[in-house]
């Protein structure tokens, strides 16, 4: 059982133990108030029963505010494993951009084998589009546009320096 079950499970037990404290106190309360005629006494019935009423409504606010609080926490958890899956991605694509780094190192830059998502990546920074332009353009997240580029950047600068050399 997991910890959010065992908290659910912890909160219900806590709502019904305090309905039927709730539902006890009320049920004295009413018998004292038709039983007993003395002042004082009906005078501390109503304080208790107020005191009752108002610890209820309390309880209710307090499951309430719980039951958000792990609805934020199951929705945090569903957005960060979207984005662990997105980083493993990434890493994935840099792993195989590095790959292709290393290849085209001992070959020469012009040899790389690029995917065709990669060439338009480049081909639309070489017409001046911006990085976000690419992303949204292409559909795909700001980070593996500015990897690729960062890559071909790089790639090109190894050239450079083999044909200088």
């Amino acid at each position: 059982m997991s910890t959010l079950d065992t908290g659910f499970v912890l909160l219900i037990l806590l709502v019904v133990t305090d309905l039927v404290v709730f539902g006890t106190v009320v049920f004295f309360m009413k018998n004292v108030r038709t039983s007993i005629h003395n002042e004082t006494i009906r005078k501390t019935a109503d304080l208790l029963e107020s005191l009752v009423t108002d610890s209820g409504k309390v309880a209710e606010q307090w499951r309430d505010q719980v039951e958000k609080k792990q609805h934020l926490m199951r929705q945090m958890n569903e957005e960060l494993d979207e984005k662990l899956v997105s980083l493993k991605l990434l890493c994935s694509r840099a792993e195989a951009l590095a790959q292709s780094s290393r290849t085209a190192e001992r070959s020469g830059p012009e040899s790389a084998s690029l995917t065709g998502r990669e060439r338009k990546i480049i081909t639309l920074a070489r017409k001046g589009r911006r990085t976000e332009e690419i992303a949204d353009q292409l559909d795909l997240p700001k980070g593996e546009v500015d990897l690729v580029l960062g890559l071909e950047k790089k790639l090109s600068r190894l050239g450079d320096e083999k044909r200088s050399a």
